[in-house]
């Protein structure tokens, strides 16, 4: 199944990801057991300010898919105020 995770970082935390931004990143790229990443990235502001995250995951379910987000050190840290995870039917691009 693949699934939407939109994040927005809470006010108070905005200022933060600075110094989790290489360990997050680290930890997208890494392997992790029945889920595959195939879109991520900070969605920002009009100035191009980092906001929160958009990422686009395959997991075998969606407790899977939460238990994985729950790993992110963003979320571990408390930056985001906001996360949705939510099914995705993927159309167009999807890999073959």
């Amino acid at each position: 199944m693949y699934f939407l995770i939109y994040t927005e970082d809470s006010v108070e935390n905005r200022d933060k990801r600075g110094p989790f931004l290489a360990e997050h990143r680290e930890w997208l790229k890494s392997d992790h057991d029945g889920v595959t990443l195939h879109v991520a990235g900070p969605w920002t502001d009009d100035k191009g300010i980092s906001k929160g995250s958009v990422l686009l995951i395959e997991a075998k379910s969606e407790s899977r898919a939460k238990s994985w987000i729950a790993e992110d050190p963003f979320v571990r840290e408390g930056l985001p105020g906001v996360s949705l995870l939510r099914p995705f039917n993927w159309i167009v691009g999807k890999p073959s």
